[in-house]
């Protein structure tokens, strides 16, 4: 099996709404990159958790009916293998997982996770922050111990 771990924190940000690889320090979310010297099956797990740096609809404050959701997806070769459900800001930390399977075909093979944080506003999704000019608080989301393992099986 292909593995990568880490400790690091992934920040992301409140300010967009798109799924995001790598953060503005260039960490990744998770990433495996390997070789397959034959076609073969891809069977993919990522666990990891996370912690909201604003819980806006824990205390049913002003944002309780537009709550703020982080999501996950996994690819391999640029396929979406995996997708977590919307994960609400309630509670701040929590954590989760994914597995996929992919066929893949003989060469380089590619298996990334991404992550986006944003609110649901009825049938809309907005930018989690409160303000696009606000300096002091984006409502990010910190992505902090995490694991992905990419096992290959040829055929």
């Amino acid at each position: 099996p292909f593995k990568t771990d880490s400790t690091k924190q992934f920040v992301l940000d409140g300010t967009r709404t798109l799924w995001e690889t790598q953060d503005a320090s260039d960490t990744y979310v998770s990433k495996v990159e390997f070789e397959a010297k034959t076609d073969g099956v891809l069977i993919c797990e990522w666990h990891g958790n996370w912690e909201f740096e604003v819980s806006p609809t824990s205390d049913d404050g002003p944002y309780a009916e537009k709550p703020q959701v982080i999501s996950f997806r996994m690819l391999a070769n640029g396929s979406e293998i995996a997708k977590s459900f919307r994960n609400i800001d309630a509670p701040e930390k929590n954590s989760g997982a994914m597995f996929g399977c992919y066929q893949a075909p003989a060469g380089n093979i590619t298996v990334i996770v991404q992550a986006r944080t944003y609110r649901i506003d009825g049938s809309k999704i907005t930018e989690a922050m409160d303000n696009a000019t606000s300096t002091v608080n984006n409502r990010g989301c910190f992505i902090n111990e995490r694991e992905l393992i990419v096992n290959f099986r040829k055929r």
